[in-house]
């Protein structure tokens, strides 16, 4: 496919773009740092996003950090024109541009970069592209630069290219995208009816038909359906970063890379391979666990080898994290069990870790330092700062291994309480409006935060988020409430009943605070 023709594809086909949390500047820079690089502040980095498409992912970067200077490059002009679009319907952001072209184009000329960011480029476009991103991630990245290039990664994509080959070959004479999808989704369905005896094909349907039939049309048709998808082994992307002189560092998604995250059966294998690097071991993880995807980490190959046993967790470090009391069948809590925003249960019967999860619970989504629970813990322990660090240290690396807590260099800029006069971004209002406008009587909208996560909201959470320009207190959005009730929208479930002014004066601060809590509200 020449470029032409994958401009023109992108063009009709526009990718989702979003934040993607895996590759915000700040998670690449903690990862870096624990594993032993000095990788540079995201507040005044130089961020460059290659195949960026509309900036979804690049936009709230350069929001979150104005000291930044945030460079986006996309082949298509329409998802290019779209993001300078939402670009200026946020009042312009003068540390942004996103550019129409070829990923080729970038060169010496357009100076060093502290972190490059490719997602869901690498497995999509011919070789001769792929060299250049290793390029770029080489000649365009700083001295102590993090890239992070996502890619398909084997074994697991190879049940999903069963799929994807069926689908591709009952679509061959389509004429349309929507015809594309709807024969490949038919193919799917079909093979799903059929009694085939062939354990392999099931467990490739198991994979991939919820994806097929359930994802987003984009997503299904750039996935399942575009002309190129390669997928590669770990161990064939780090031969082919080395050649340019990068090395591997980890993986974007931190607490994969650690062995104790994974069942005993599978640490035993491991054990019994005996692999004999950090690259042998995320090697066979991957065979391991049948890994489909992955967000590798790249620095210059003059850096050490880094070992990700040994993080290293300056006292400077901000962290943050909630948790909640684990609830039983009858709605009541579990004694002394906890459960993380990721699903993980924790017992609570040690008091330093109950210091430290109650502490990130009540910031969050605000961060604490390392000093703060260091001297909460002396205060409670009545022990000296070495010691209450020395205490802290392994609860610490624990969390931080079970992507339990976020370490961050610098503070969290989420709002740690609501003003008189809440706002929210016109980044998220406007994706939020979108959706109200496509569909105004959906049940869920998704709301994009400007800390690089994503919220699912209830209509009236969604129609809130939406008043929150910082014009309104609580009585004007209870009176816009209201009205816009009064006029048929619908904000509020049937089954709620009627809905007057007192009730809406205690459902507000409850929704704000929900907002407030998963970073919607700006501080």
């Amino acid at each position: 496919m020449s470029l032409e023709d994958l401009k023109n594809y992108y063009d009709e086909l526009p990718y989702h773009s979003s934040p993607l949390p895996a590759t915000s500047p700040e998670n690449l820079q903690s990862i870096a740092r624990m594993l032993g690089i000095d990788a540079p502040s995201p507040s005044t980095a130089r961020v460059l996003e290659l195949g960026g498409a509309s900036g979804g992912n690049l936009i709230p970067i350069a929001i979150r950090y104005p000291g930044s200077e945030c460079v986006g490059i996309d082949l298509s002009s329409v998802q290019v024109e779209d993001g300078r679009a939402l670009i200026e319907y946020c009042g312009g952001l003068p540390n942004i541009s996103l550019r129409q072209g070829s990923i080729t184009e970038v060169d010496a000329s357009w100076g060093k970069f502290d972190y490059i960011i490719c997602h869901g480029v690498y497995s999509w476009v011919p070789e001769e592209i792929r060299n250049d991103v290793l390029r770029i991630c080489s000649e365009n990245l700083s001295e102590n630069g993090v890239a992070m290039i996502s890619f398909n990664t084997y074994p697991g994509w190879k049940g999903h290219q069963i799929i994807r080959d069926a689908m591709i070959l009952a679509a061959s004479k389509a004429t349309s995208p929507k015809e594309r999808l709807e024969l490949g989704r038919a193919m799917v369905r079909r093979l799903l009816d059929k009694d085939v005896d062939n354990d392999l094909l099931h467990s490739a349907l198991k994979e991939s038909a919820p994806l097929v039939l359930d994802g987003v049309d984009s997503y299904v048709l750039h996935e399942f359906l575009e002309p190129e998808n390669n997928a590669f082994y770990l161990k064939d992307f780090i031969a082919d970063a080395s050649s340019h002189g990068l090395k591997y560092l980890g993986d974007a998604s931190f607490s994969t890379m650690f062995v104790e995250n994974y069942p005993e059966a599978m640490q035993k294998s491991l054990a019994d391979w005996a692999p004999e690097s950090d690259l042998e071991t995320h090697q066979y993880l991957d065979l391991l666990v049948n890994r489909r995807f992955r967000h590798a980490l790249l620095v210059h190959d003059h850096h050490p080898t880094p070992e990700a046993e040994s993080l290293i967790v300056s006292p400077g470090t901000h962290f943050t994290g909630a948790f909640r009391n684990l609830m039983d069948d009858r709605g009541q809590p579990v004694p002394n069990k906890l459960v993380d925003l990721n699903g993980m249960h924790y017992n609570a019967d040690n008091p330093i870790f109950l210091l430290i999860a109650e502490l990130l619970t009540r910031a969050y989504p605000a961060s604490v330092n390392f000093t703060e629970l260091r001297n909460e813990l002396q205060s409670r322990a009545r022990v000296p700062a070495d010691k209450a660090e020395e205490m802290l240290a392994p609860y610490i690396r624990m969390m931080i291994v079970n992507g339990s807590i976020t370490p961050l260099s610098e503070a969290s800029q989420a709002a740690a309480g609501i003003s008189q006069k809440p706002f929210v971004h016109p980044f998220t209002r406007r994706h939020i409006q979108r959706q109200f406008e496509a569909n105004p009587a959906a049940s869920r909208y998704i709301a994009w935060s400007l800390m690089h996560t994503e919220l699912s909201l209830d209509p009236f959470g969604a129609w809130l988020s939406m008043q929150l320009d910082g014009t309104r207190d609580l009585e004007a959005l209870v009176d816009r409430a209201l009205d816009a009730i009064a006029q048929g929208a619908q904000i509020i479930p049937p089954e709620a009943g009627n809905v007057d002014r007192n009730i809406l004066r205690q459902q507000i601060p409850h929704s704000l605070e929900s907002l407030r809590r998963h970073g919607i509200i700006s501080a």
